[in-house]
């Protein structure tokens, strides 16, 4: 359902295709990111394993042509629920999924986006090739999103504050060497991880 709204959305108001694909990949996330409210760890991987071959699928087909366009080669909205699963599967802990799928659906859209318009800036390592208004837009991204689970859990302290900034610090080194959407399935894994190990 989310993914036809934000494919409606993008042909009624003449949205582009990037913009139209970070609009579903932010509602996904976010619906990712409340699922262990309401559903075991075992049933969010499973289910999450179900949504790869339907986007495999939908991609094949343009069943979601506007969602699976983009001014770049990326498979980002395959390796989304892969990202996910892995995250469900390696760190089954509320809190520390919870932090990871927030970076995967805000942070990596909001350093899309930001990048795109105000990057003047780039720089390109390996395949990828990001701005440094973008990055840094993920890095503060990543590090209010963190502070902000922690504050709604009640778990603020001095040393879940330095877990969260490391923990930005590395995925947005990461966010930058990886591109073709790989960062989809890495980056969530590597937020929950260390936010995990550090508190």
């Amino acid at each position: 359902m989310l993914i036809a709204t934000a494919e409606a959305m993008a042909r009624r108001w003449s949205l582009s295709a990037e913009v139209g694909r970070k609009l579903a990949h932010v509602w996904c996330g976010l619906l990712a990111a409340a699922l262990p409210f309401f559903l075991s760890f075992p049933a969010i991987a499973l289910l999450s394993v179900a949504f790869v071959p339907f986007m495999v699928s939908s991609r094949q087909f343009q069943l979601f042509p506007v969602i699976h366009s983009a001014e770049r080669s990326t498979y980002g909205e395959v390796y989304f629920p892969i990202g996910v699963l892995l995250v469900a599967l390696l760190v089954p802990h509320r809190n520390e999924y919870v932090f990871g799928v927030l970076v995967l659906a805000i942070a990596d859209a909001a350093a899309n986006i930001f990048g795109r318009r105000y990057g003047r800036r780039s720089y390109k390592i390996l395949s990828a090739h990001k701005t440094y208004a973008g990055s840094a837009t993920f890095l503060f991204s990543t590090i209010g999103l963190g502070m902000l689970v922690m504050s709604a859990l009640g778990e603020v302290t001095a040393i879940t504050a330095f877990a969260v900034t490391a923990a930005a610090a590395i995925v947005t080194i990461e966010e930058g060497l990886l591109g073709g959407g790989m960062d989809n399935v890495v980056l969530p894994v590597t937020a929950a991880a260390i936010l995990e190990m550090m508190t």
